[in-house]
């Protein structure tokens, strides 16, 4: 019975080859952007959810403009805007003020490595909550000059010594 069913739809593909085609591509393209649209809501869902308050975070944006013309979004503001939220803003628990222009060289021993990242302040394990390896979130950046390293780069600057504990 299955093969007949096969037989038929396939001599009917064959006598109309240019229906036929069209109807397998426009499946094709539809099926193709459903699923980029189901990935790309998905990921928009799950952006940050791994934090365990992550529905209470956000983000503060900038509107570029230029010579009156509206330009960009940029995911980032001035050190005064954050400090204006949390002196005038009711009902802001926690401002954590980032600056992404760190950029040094660490020395341990023989090992170098040059770094890119971030300036934090301590609020910010106290919003996010990102695993640590070795550690106290709670004090990771409250002394002058302490800094947060990624597994990779405390690899490459200690060793695997750090990562065997």
């Amino acid at each position: 019975m299955i093969g007949s069913y096969i037989k038929t739809s396939g001599r009917n593909l064959l006598r109309n080859k240019l229906f036929s085609s069209i109807n397998i591509v426009g499946l094709a393209i539809s099926m193709s952007v459903g699923l980029l649209l189901i990935a790309f809501v998905l990921d928009l869902r799950s952006y940050d959810k791994f934090h365990k308050n992550g529905e209470r975070i956000y983000r503060i944006t900038n509107v570029a403009t230029f010579n009156g013309e509206q330009g960009g979004k940029f995911g980032s503001t001035s050190i005064k805007t954050g400090k204006l939220i949390r002196e005038k803003v009711t009902g802001i628990e926690e401002v954590a003020i980032l600056r992404n222009d760190f950029s040094k060289d660490a020395m341990v021993g023989d090992n170098i490595l040059p770094l890119k990242g971030f300036w934090a302040e301590p609020s910010l394990f106290r919003i996010f909550t990102f695993p640590m390896l070795e550690g106290n979130p709670d004090t990771a950046l409250k002394d002058p000059y302490s800094i947060v390293l990624t597994e990779t780069a405390a690899k490459k600057l200690f060793g695997n010594e750090i990562c065997a504990r």
